[in-house]
C-alpha cells in the first residue's frame, strides 16, 4: 500500500533504485471520486519520495502521464508544455510530478517519466478499440479526428524506464514524454 508508512518503509529496505509505477488509474472518464486519486497518486507518492529520500536511494524514476498537459493546443508538444491537467487522475498525477520536481530542485536523483496510453497483452480497455477496428473495419476518429493520440507498447515504456535506469548521468533530474 503505498499510502501506509510501514509498506513503504518495508518495500524500501535495502533498495536503491525506485520505480514508482504505483497508481490508482483513470480511465476516460473518472471513475473513482476525486480524493482517491488524491490520496493514492499524489499522497502516495508525496510519501514515498519522502522516505526514498530517506533512505538516500540512488535514483528514483517516477512514471506520469501526458495527460497532465490536459488538451495540448499546440502540436507538437514537448516537455516543457504548459500542464493544465483535467480529470482528476491526471491532476493527481501533475500534483504528485510537484512533489518530484521539488524534490529534484532539493538534490534528490529523480526523473519523470510522461507516459501516453500503455497498451499491451492482457490490456482489455484498448482490446476494446482494436476489436472495434477488425470487426466493423472502422477507425474510430477522436474528437473528428483532431486529436493527438500516440499509444506507446508497455514494452517499450519499460525499455524507456531502463534506459532511464541505465543512463542515470544523463537522466536524473530530468522529464521525458514517451
Amino acid at each position: 500500500d503505498i499510502t501506509d508508512v510501514s509498506s513503504v518503509r518495508k518495500a524500501l529496505k535495502g533498495v536503491n533504485i525506485v520505480f514508482h509505477l504505483a497508481a490508482l488509474l483513470g480511465r476516460w472518464q473518472s471513475e473513482y471520486p476525486e480524493y482517491e486519486y488524491y490520496r493514492v497518486n499524489f499522497l502516495g507518492t508525496k510519501l514515498l519520495v519522502e522516505e526514498s529520500v530517506k533512505v538516500g536511494v540512488d535514483h528514483f524514476i517516477y512514471l506520469s502521464t501526458t495527460g497532465v498537459f490536459g488538451k495540448v493546443k499546440e502540436c507538437p508538444a514537448d516537455e516543457n508544455y504548459p500542464c493544465n491537467p483535467i480529470f482528476p487522475y491526471e491532476k493527481s498525477k501533475y500534483l504528485a510530478e510537484l512533489v518530484v520536481k521539488n524534490a529534484i530542485n532539493g538534490g534528490f536523483p529523480a526523473t519523470i517519466i510522461r507516459a501516453s496510453h500503455v497498451y499491451g497483452s492482457g490490456d482489455m480497455n484498448t482490446l476494446k478499440i482494436f476489436k472495434l477496428i477488425k470487426n466493423f473495419k472502422v477507425f474510430p476518429l477522436i474528437d473528428g479526428g483532431r486529436a493527438v493520440f500516440q499509444p506507446i507498447y508497455v514494452e517499450d515504456l519499460v525499455e524507456a524506464l531502463i534506459l532511464c535506469m541505465a543512463k542515470r548521468e544523463i537522466s536524473v533530474g530530468k522529464t521525458y514524454i514517451v
